[in-house]
């Protein structure tokens, strides 16, 4: 893998240790110290998690999170086009409604960008024909 997405689930369960998926992230991040990944998000994901975060109730984590996210993490956060707006309708009746609407937008995004992984816990993802990790 030389390209990883992060979907906003995923940055969820970084944050928070009492999450049931924290420790499998956790293991899964760990692991890619080994390699040289490059790490993409979108603005939307983003949002999504910085959302999910405030509704926890933890405005200290939601700062250190954006801080970090937005600062020097390395992370590449591409914007979301009109475009992939329109395909994801299109994604979205190929896959039957499988994934929500919000997801199908990520997977352009993804699609445009290359990328073929993601870091989500997600496994419904599976459908848009990418790689879902941890595995």
């Amino acid at each position: 893998m030389k390209q990883l997405f992060v979907a906003s689930d995923a940055f969820v369960a970084l944050n928070f240790k009492t999450s049931s998926a924290y420790d499998e992230a956790v293991g899964f991040v760990t692991g890619l110290f080994n390699e040289t990944v490059k790490v993409y998000t979108s603005v939307g994901e983003v949002v999504k998690a910085a959302d999910s975060i405030y509704k926890l109730g933890d405005n200290d984590k939601l700062q250190t999170f954006l801080k970090t996210l937005l600062g020097d993490s390395g992370i590449v956060v591409v914007d979301e086009q009109k475009s992939d707006m329109t395909l994801a309708i299109d994604l979205l009746c190929k896959l039957r409604h499988s994934i929500n609407y919000s997801d199908a937008v990520m997977l352009t995004v993804m699609q445009r960008n290359g990328i073929k992984d993601i870091f989500s816990f997600n496994k419904d993802l599976k459908s848009g024909n990418v790689i879902v990790w941890p595995k």
